[in-house]
């Protein structure tokens, strides 16, 4: 079990899986949080300090403690591939509606995140390609069920993005579960 909010839970996952000597060839990171409040807290007057570190925590700085762990512990397979798990909220081409500060910007700093890991980890000695995911509106309990797709649907997917695109296609670049581009 892991609580991506704690980098001393990540860690200790990551020592733990080490201790059996494997490697992914594909790391999906799919965690996140809406907010303290679920959306109570989207307004410009409701964001405060700790709505902001809250989303950046789990959506932003544990993905990022999650690669870096399995590095340190050398889990991660010459040419693996890592795929964030983002929110087509944290586009700053598609952003119609405001609102969502908190979530939206630890979703665009995710985005940055990738990018640059993908930047450094493409080559040798790693190889490892990293890429995005935008999973869709799904019907889950952080949309409170008023998704428009299944959680099958976007996870089929999800998956299908990672199997049938080059990994050229895939390194630093965002891709919706339907396989469309999403803008930066």
């Amino acid at each position: 079990e892991m609580d991506v909010s704690s980098p001393k839970s990540i860690a200790r996952c990551a020592e733990t899986i080490a201790a059996d000597g494997v490697a992914f060839d594909v790391v999906i990171n799919n965690a996140g949080v809406v907010g303290t409040d679920e959306y109570n807290k989207w307004s410009l007057e409701d964001t405060d300090a700790d709505e902001m570190l809250f989303c950046f925590q789990s959506n932003t700085i544990g993905p990022l403690v999650v690669v870096q762990q399995l590095l340190k512990h050398k889990l991660l397979a010459r040419g693996a591939v890592v795929a964030n798990v983002t929110s087509k909220v944290g586009s700053v081409d598609d952003n119609q509606s405001g609102q969502g500060y908190a979530y939206r910007a630890s979703k665009a700093a995710l985005n940055v995140v990738t990018k640059s890991m993908n930047i450094d980890l493409s080559s040798s000695p790693h190889n490892i390609t990293c890429t995005l995911l935008h999973p869709g509106w799904v019907v889950t309990d952080m949309t409170n069920q008023n998704g428009l797709i299944s959680t099958q649907q976007s996870v089929e997917g999800m998956l299908n993005v990672l199997e049938s695109k080059p990994r050229a296609q895939l390194g630093g670049l965002w891709y919706d579960y339907a396989s469309k581009p999403i803008p930066w």
